[in-house]
């Protein structure tokens, strides 16, 4: 595993050196000169699987690792990382075949969860969770081919449930339990 990171790392040097295979990019990532850019990709490194991405600030910190099935497009496979400029994860999230498959977990900068869903073939299906970044539950619930569906529950920042009712299609139904109208 060792060599692999190193062959990684030395492969990445290589490329950085190699300025004119450079794309750069601006904050909405469209592709501009390098004295207006705030990312830029070196040219991607054929592995095994495919071919390794990485895109870094224009301070030289990583910002996104991955591989995908393509040289020239992002045709996402496996399990991509994004970073913020401090080297904090951002999001993992997991793709086949290009389409979004499997876990995504998106953080604060401070290191904590901010949520967690599950995707089947690029739809959200699965359960959610989100949290404040104290770590305190913020709402959780499930999703079935992109709608929220079956129970959910909404937590202020001290963990107390404010509302828990159920979804059907996307749409609230039924009746809903709400501490907020009862505090009243």
């Amino acid at each position: 595993m060792r060599l692999l990171y190193f062959l990684i790392f030395l492969f990445s040097y290589s490329a950085l050196s190699a300025q004119n295979d450079t794309i750069w990019f601006d904050q909405n990532w469209l592709i501009t000169s390098k004295d207006k850019a705030d990312f830029y990709r070196p040219q991607p490194i054929q592995v095994e699987n495919g071919f390794l991405f990485q895109d870094f600030y224009t301070s030289g910190s990583l910002q996104m690792r991955g591989t995908s099935l393509s040289s020239k497009d992002e045709d996402y496979h496996g399990e991509i990382i994004w970073y913020f400029e401090n080297g904090n994860v951002f999001q993992v999230v997991n793709y086949k075949n290009g389409v979004l498959h499997g876990d995504r977990t998106v953080y604060f900068e401070s290191g904590e969860i901010r949520n967690e869903r599950k995707y089947e073939d690029g739809s959200l299906d699965g359960s959610w969770t989100a949290f404040f970044e104290n770590g305190n539950l913020e709402q959780s619930g499930y999703y079935s081919q992109d709608e929220k569906h079956g129970i959910w529950t909404y937590y202020d920042s001290e963990g107390i449930v404010l509302e828990k009712g159920e979804y059907e299609n996307g749409f609230r139904s039924g009746i809903w339990e709400n501490s907020r109208q009862e505090k009243e």
